[in-house]
């Protein structure tokens, strides 16, 4: 009974004393059994209405912003679909097409594009939260539930990534209904699991991929979800094999078309470059020069250095390649590859630490302040933003309290330890699917803020559920103590 609401406590006494069996099953019942649709609705309805609040001057005579040089690149896409070339980023170096799938969606609205997409953004950002509360409570616990969804509908960071025309926020979209489908049928017994909700699993981590490539390593995430679950290997492998399954259904038929137009099954070929930017901009590795590639690249790079010209390294290689080896941009990234390929299989430990050096950023740069989104007060146009200036003071308490209590993001260990077994798969399968795009990020990127920003669904709600779980314990340890 001490971890009834007060509320849930009335309610049950009166229900209980109504049918007259108020002894019989005041022990036996549970508060994980009550379901309480109108306190769902009570918690839901003021939050989501001040998260509109807070998004309405964004989203009524919006002033749209100069683009960033990756929105215009997915709206060329999207203008090339529109035209029939469906397939028209795939395997290229402009970017990969479930974006501008995303954005041809929006289109259908009319209007100006950039604001239809924005404001479903915005309107998605709140759906994320509301589905996160319906979710977490009966799967994780109500404090997390409510905890988190205050903080997804508040947050200046989940703001910023639903106001900019990038992937990002699709990307985090797309990957808490990954977990939530995913943990659904691994809380199941492993015989009454209901299988084709794997295959949705697969689905929508296709649908992810095809909007960043990092998500396909979440694809790991469901054998250790259904480990983690329990059940017999040829069960944990039947579902790894359909997930897989929804997931080859979604993204191979972009992969043959990469594969036949330029004989390398890659969604973009961007990843050359990325790589090389890991590796040489990010982890600060000199640029090997025992082959043929990497003397070229470090000539031009120490030319423009000592001719004060402010470039990226990676730029000056492309170009570099391009000219003296007589290629195209996509075979130059495909050696900017290599080279990266080159230098990580000499420093390996390296490499390695570095990765998890850039992992952490994931959890400190989710630390959401006003002074972050200002910036773009002025999309608002005429329109007063005193409101929203407010409401983001409070996101900024929020989650100065998130870091706290979790203890930077760390307290996600004691989610998986501690609680209950369905508590615990919830845990799983949220913490292994972050914990597998981050690394993959920090691994192929090195990331930029705005990829922090875009996975807080899965960040805020794994460390609320970790503090939870350790105030629990340890409330649960100070009662013993004065017990006995």
């Amino acid at each position: 009974m001490s971890q009834f609401t007060v509320f849930q406590q009335v309610v049950f006494a009166i229900e209980c004393a109504f049918r007259g069996r108020a002894r019989q099953n005041a022990r036996r019942m549970s508060w994980r059994r009550l379901r309480f649709p109108p306190l769902h609705a009570l918690l839901l309805a003021p939050l989501l209405l001040v998260g509109l609040g807070m998004r309405w001057p964004f989203m009524v005579n919006r002033v749209s912003p100069q683009l960033d040089t990756d929105t215009i690149a997915y709206f060329a896409i999207t203008d090339q679909m529109n035209a029939g070339h469906f397939f028209a980023a795939s395997g290229t170096d402009r970017g990969t097409p479930g974006y501008s799938m995303f954005v041809w969606l929006t289109d259908h609205l009319g209007g100006v594009r950039e604001v239809n997409l924005v404001v479903v953004q915005h309107l998605l950002g709140l759906a994320i939260a509301a589905a996160v509360l319906l979710w977490a409570w009966r799967a994780i616990d109500p404090v997390t539930a409510i905890l988190s969804c205050a903080l997804l509908a508040l947050s200046p960071v989940m703001f910023i990534v639903e106001d900019e025309a990038l992937p990002d926020f699709l990307l985090g979209a797309l990957l808490i209904a990954f977990v939530i489908i995913l943990a659904s049928s691994a809380l199941r017994p492993a015989a009454e699991r209901r299988w084709w909700w794997l295959a949705a699993a697969g689905v929508v981590l296709g649908a992810a991929t095809l909007t960043k490539p990092v998500a396909e390593l979440a694809v790991l995430a469901v054998p250790i979800t259904l480990a983690f679950a329990g059940g017999p290997r040829r069960a944990v492998l039947r579902g790894t094999l359909l997930v897989a399954a929804g997931f080859a259904l979604v993204v191979g038929p972009f992969l043959l078309q990469s594969m036949i137009s330029y004989g390398e099954p890659s969604l973009t070929a961007q990843s050359g470059a990325t790589l090389f930017v890991r590796e040489f901009e990010i982890g600060g590795r000199p640029i090997p020069t025992d082959t043929r590639d990497g003397q070229i690249v470090t000539d031009a790079v120490q030319g423009m250095a000592e001719g004060h010209i402010p470039q990226r390294t990676y730029v000056t290689g492309l170009q570099a390649l391009e000219r003296v080896r007589g290629i195209n941009s996509r075979e130059a990234m495909q050696r900017e590859r290599s080279l990266a390929v080159h230098s990580i299989l000499k420093h390996p430990f390296g490499y390695a630490w570095k990765t998890l050096q850039l992992s952490d950023r994931f959890f400190y740069e989710t630390r959401g302040t006003a002074a972050l989104a200002e910036p773009h007060l002025p999309r608002a146009g005429a329109n007063d933003t005193s409101f929203t200036h407010s409401v983001w003071s409070v996101g900024e308490w929020l989650t100065n309290r998130w870091w706290m209590f979790s203890i930077h993001g760390f307290t996600v260990l004691l989610a998986l330890l501690i609680g209950s077994r369905r508590r615990r798969i919830a845990c799983a399968a949220l913490i292994s699917t972050g914990v597998c795009v981050a690394i993959g990020t920090a691994a192929l990127h090195g990331g930029l803020p705005r990829y922090s920003w875009g996975m807080v669904p899965l960040t805020y709600t794994a460390g609320f559920a970790g503090a939870v779980a350790g105030a629990a314990a340890m409330w649960r340890g100070a009662r013993a103590r004065t017990i006995y």
